[in-house]
């Protein structure tokens, strides 16, 4: 609880775009390590700190699953296969477990993807220009459990 002011603040750890788990234990949020942006999980404690991705691609905008299964994010992982082009100008959704394990490219494309959130109806939305402009779509992953 905070109060009017900023009383009783209490910092968590380094990072941006902070999202809570369904279960209210954990927050995903993305650090910078090295020249790259990364995913991390911590406790609401300030424990449990946990790399989730890690080398040479920028991953960010992390979302949980409403299960807290999965985290749903955008990474440009692979953006060199496009040719002439910036890293910044391309990233596609991904999806891995919050240990970092079973890591899923659910896009692929030169394109620009962004903010992808999972909603409690299993679709997960988010913006693109892949038609040239910015627009919202929506999909839904096959998962296995």
């Amino acid at each position: 609880m905070v109060e009017p002011g900023g009383n009783g603040l209490t910092a968590l750890g380094e990072g941006i775009l902070p999202r809570l788990s369904p279960d209210g234990r954990r927050v995903a949020f993305t650090r910078q390590v090295g020249s790259y942006w990364q995913v991390f999980t911590i406790g609401v404690e300030g424990d449990e700190l946990t790399q989730v991705t890690d080398g040479e691609s920028t991953c960010d905008f992390p979302s949980w699953s409403p299960d807290g299964a999965w985290l749903v994010m955008t990474c440009n992982t692979g953006w060199q296969r496009f040719g002439d082009v910036d890293a910044g100008a391309i990233d596609n959704v991904f999806l891995v477990r919050p240990d970092g394990t079973e890591l899923t490219q659910l896009t692929d494309g030169a394109r620009r993807v962004t903010e992808p959130s999972w909603g409690v109806d299993g679709w997960i939305y988010l913006a693109s220009d892949a038609a040239g402009s910015f627009d919202l779509y929506r999909l839904r992953p096959r998962l296995e459990r």
